[in-house]
């Protein structure tokens, strides 16, 4: 699967480690994942709080670049 460029997840990643797990799986540079949430609208504070947690994961998958960029930057001094 080494030209997969989207990935299209019907259900909710468990987990941050799921969520970066699906977006692993789109290995092509211009890779995409696409999470399709489908809810009542009448849910919308489920909703709301699922936004937030994907806004999270971002948000840490973020930190995670930051932290290993970091890293590898104090070991070429």
């Amino acid at each position: 699967m080494s030209g997969c460029n989207l990935v299209i997840r019907f259900n909710k990643p468990q987990n941050f480690s799921s969520y970066m797990q699906s977006k692993g799986r789109a290995r092509a540079k211009t890779g995409n994942v696409l999470f399709v949430v489908l809810s009542d609208e009448k849910d919308f504070e489920e909703y709301s709080k699922n936004k937030e947690e994907y806004n999270n994961y971002e948000t840490m998958e973020k930190v995670e670049k930051l932290n290993l960029f970091f890293v590898l930057f104090l070991l070429k001094i």
